[in-house]
């Protein structure tokens, strides 16, 4: 995958599945094993095909509202906003119980 806004240790835009790896474990040693779920693209609803093998990593936060969690991202990820915010930490609710 490749992202403009986000690097691999080694310096490029493209990641593979180590470094997909290595950034899911960074942010489980941030905010708790509890917290923090890797999910395969393919196991999620979708109404229209999307990569199969394509890894998100979600952060399971007790949010009451869309605006919550926005200010939890934007506290979190300082200094970015609008595109390279919703780059790394993008609002959603989801159902991975």
């Amino acid at each position: 995958m490749y992202d403009k806004y986000q690097e691999t240790r080694s310096g490029e835009h493209r990641f593979w599945t180590d470094d997909i790896l290595v950034e899911h474990e960074n942010l489980r040693g941030t905010f708790g094993d509890s917290s923090i779920r890797l999910v395969r693209s393919a196991d999620l609803l979708h109404k229209k095909p999307i990569r199969s093998d394509m890894w998100v990593t979600f952060y399971d936060g007790d949010f009451s509202s869309r605006d919550q969690s926005l200010a939890w991202c934007k506290s979190q990820f300082p200094g970015r906003s609008g595109e390279r915010l919703e780059n790394v930490c993008a609002p959603r609710q989801t159902n991975l119980s």
